[in-house]
C-alpha cells in the first residue's frame, strides 16, 4: 500500500512528539504538517502519494526540524502583518505582537496631513518599515531602511523587490547601512525600530533556546554595561533627526520599557511619552510624539 504525505508526517509527529513541542512551544500535528507541506512546496496536497521529490524534501523537513531550526527559517518565510517575508538566519524573525507597532501607527494616520518620511531603524528584513509603506502606499514619500548589518540589507532589499507592486510607485526606497543613526542626514515624520533589546546576562535565562541558537546575536542582545550607552545614544540620534510633531515607536523588553521611556522624557521632557502593552499585557513599546507641529 502506497503512503499519503499525511500518514508518513503525522507518524513522525508522533514518534518525536516530546522533543518536538519542546523545540516548538504550542505545537501540535496539524502545525506540523501545514509547515511540513509549506516546505514541500504550494502544490503539495496532505492526500497525495509519497514519490521521490516528496520523500527526498520530507528527509530534509524531518532532519531539519529535529534540528530545531525555526519553522521560518525552514520555510525562507516569516507571517508579518497578512504578508510573508523573505527571512532567513541572518535577521529576526517577525513576532505577532510586533504588529501593535503598525497598528500604532495606523491609528496615528491622521496626523499626517501629507506625505512623509518614514526610517525604519534596524531593520532586519524589512518588515515593520515596507508594511508602514504598503499601508499608507501615497502617503509615505521616502522609505529609508538602516541597519548595522550587510546580510540584513540583503534581506531586507529582497523584500523590497517583492513588495514593489503593493507600494506606491511614488515612494522612494533608501536602503542605508550604519551604526544607529551614524549615517543618516535626513529628517522624518515617523521613526520605527525593533532594536536589540535584551540584556545578554541578566535577561538570556528568559530567552527560548531555539532564538539564541538560530537567530542573529546582534539583532537580540546588548551587553549589559552597555545598555544605557546603547540606547542613550539611540534616543539622541532619534530625535536629532526626528521632526517636530514627528512619532516614534520603539519594541523593548518589558522589565526595561518603563525605564527606557523615563530616560525619554528625562531627556526631553517636553515630548509626549507613552508606554503601551503586548498582547500579553506586558509592558513592551514606548511611543513618543516629538513637540512641535508635524512640518
Amino acid at each position: 500500500m502506497f503512503e499519503k504525505i499525511r500518514e508518513v508526517v503525522e507518524q513522525h509527529y508522533q514518534q518525536d512528539k516530546e522533543s518536538l513541542e519542546q523545540c516548538y512551544p504550542g505545537l501540535n500535528k496539524t502545525i506540523y504538517l501545514r509547515e511540513a507541506l509549506s516546505f514541500i512546496g504550494s502544490k503539495a496536497d496532505e492526500h497525495q502519494i509519497i514519490d521521490s521529490l516528496s520523500e527526498y524534501k520530507l528527509k530534509q523537513f524531518f532532519e531539519l526540524s529535529a534540528d530545531g531550526v525555526p519553522f521560518e527559517y525552514i520555510s525562507g518565510m516569516g507571517h508579518f502583518y497578512g504578508r510573508d517575508f523573505i527571512v532567513g538566519p541572518g535577521v529576526l524573525i517577525p513576532r505577532q505582537e510586533t504588529e501593535i507597532i503598525i497598528e500604532e501607527v495606523l491609528l496615528a494616520k491622521s496626523r499626517f496631513t501629507s506625505t512623509m518620511k518614514v526610517l525604519d531603524l534596524c531593520t532586519g528584513s524589512g518588515c515593520l518599515g515596507l508594511t508602514v509603506a504598503c499601508e499608507l502606499r501615497e502617503i509615505v514619500s521616502d522609505l529609508y531602511l538602516t541597519d548595522i548589518c550587510e546580510e540584513a540589507l540583503r534581506y531586507a532589499a529582497k523584500n523590497c523587490a517583492k513588495f514593489e507592486f503593493q507600494l506606491s510607485p511614488m515612494t522612494k526606497i533608501k536602503l542605508v547601512k550604519s551604526n544607529l543613526l551614524d549615517s543618516v542626514d535626513d529628517k522624518f515624520d515617523l521613526i520605527v525600530s525593533n532594536p536589540p533589546y535584551i540584556k545578554r546576562k541578566e535577561h538570556h535565562s528568559r530567552v527560548h533556546g531555539q532564538v539564541t541558537r538560530f537567530e542573529p546575536d546582534m539583532a537580540l542582545f546588548v551587553d549589559d554595561d552597555e545598555y544605557d550607552k546603547f540606547f542613550d545614544r539611540l534616543f539622541r540620534g532619534v530625535s536629532e533627526v526626528l521632526r517636530d510633531g514627528g512619532l516614534f515607536i520603539m519594541e523593548g523588553h518589558e522589565d526595561e520599557i518603563k525605564p527606557l521611556a523615563n530616560k525619554w522624557k528625562a531627556s526631553f521632557p517636553k515630548d509626549e511619552v507613552k508606554v503601551i502593552q503586548d498582547l500579553s499585557s506586558r509592558d513592551r513599546f514606548i511611543r513618543v510624539i516629538k513637540e512641535g507641529k508635524n512640518g
